[in-house]
């Protein structure tokens, strides 16, 4: 057998890392709720509702910031305009 030798003035101690604790994102949770059935589906799923979400602001916004539909009672007298 090989002899094996212990040198005492080397301090150095090599350890396993650690293992990190993973984070769980958005796209593995929903593959595993069965949701969706790759990350690449659950990255699909979250640039559509992004998109219908930018839609749906935007919609609101041009409901809030135009003008105000003309009614009867806005439209001056039109025999004001005959004479």
């Amino acid at each position: 057998m090989s002899k094996l030798e212990f040198n005492e003035n080397d301090n150095i101690i090599t350890t396993r890392p650690k293992k990190t604790k993973t984070s769980k994102t958005f796209a593995s949770r929903l593959v595993s709720s069965g949701i969706v059935k790759t990350e690449q589906q659950a990255n699909y799923l979250f640039i559509g509702v992004i998109v219908i979400g930018f839609i749906f602001i935007i919609y609101i916004n041009m409901q809030t910031f135009s003008s105000p539909p003309v009614t009867d009672t806005q439209v001056p007298d039109q025999e004001l305009f005959l004479e």
